[in-house]
Formats: C-alpha cells, structure tokens, sequence
C-alpha cells in the first residue's frame, strides 16, 4: 500500500465519523489549482470546521525531549491561508497506530507548531520542510481511542469541537 493510499484511509475513516454525527461536507470553490487543499469544510448547526487526518506510524522524540507530531509546512501554509479565506476552524487530527497508539488532533492557530527547515543538523536537506506540535502541551487527546490496533476503531468516535 502507498503512503498516500495509506493516508487516505484515515480521511476516509475520520470523514464518515463526521458524517455519522451529523456534520454535512460542503464544497469549497478553489481559484486555481494551487488553491486545491486536503482536507474538507463540514457544517454542523451553523458552524463550519475544515478537518484533515493524517495517519501516522511513529511519533517524532527527537527535539528537546518533546514527542511531536506533524506534517508538510506547504500543506499547513494552504491550511492557514484557507483558515483566514473562509474565516472558519482548522483542525488536523492525527491518528497514530503503533507507537504510542491514539487520536489527537490540534487546532491550527492555537499553538505555533515548531518548524523545520528540512536539513540535518550538518545542513544537508534530509526532507522537505515540516510543522510539528508537541503531544503534551498543545494537541488534545482523545481518551477513547488509548486501546486501539487499527485505525478502524475510529468507527463510533465521537467528534466534538
């Protein structure tokens, strides 16, 4: 499986959770190709949320003692421009399977996540740059998911934002 089919899964998962409790997904009009994001808007009483997952393999425990997790800083740059566009929430939920398993999700503009520019620390590019907030401070968990083996066990899970 690809780490993109592997991705998708999640948003799969987590988007069907949303629509068992009773959000709606609405489209979105994009200028441009460059504009097209992850993610969804979904409403729900009158407010709309944007919501990616991303699944994960491991946890990052490699600065400060800190156990991080992330994504792409192009993909989070899209996210905030589309947070101030559509002048809505941004929510990335992070579904870790086996180190540490659960869900935890952050709400961008809350906390400045940490950034990296992508280089080892001898200054060679490593990887593309990435965004990362720490578990303990800045993310919240979701205490029902502490038992899981398999991200199918998001079936149920209750959003509440």
């Amino acid at each position: 499986m690809s780490q993109l089919e592997y991705g998708k899964q999640a948003e799969d998962m987590v988007f069907e959770c949303l629509r068992r409790n009773g959000w709606w997904e609405i489209p979105v009009p994009c200028e441009s190709k460059s504009q097209m994001f992850e993610g969804r808007v979904w409403i729900r009483k009158g407010k709309a949320i944007f919501v990616d997952a991303k699944r994960k393999r491991r946890w990052v425990r490699e600065v400060s003692n800190r156990t991080e997790t992330g994504f792409d800083l192009s993909a989070f740059r899209k996210y905030e421009a589309h947070r101030v566009r559509l002048g809505c929430e941004c929510y990335a939920i992070f579904i870790h399977e086996h180190d540490d398993p659960g869900v935890w999700f952050v709400r961008l503009g809350d906390h400045e996540p940490r950034i990296w520019d992508g280089r080892n620390a001898g200054g060679e590019v490593f990887g593309s740059a990435e965004v990362f907030w720490d578990r303990d401070t800045e993310m919240t968990c979701m205490p029902s998911m502490f038992s899981y083996d398999d991200a199918s066990a998001l079936v149920g899970i209750e959003f509440k934002f």
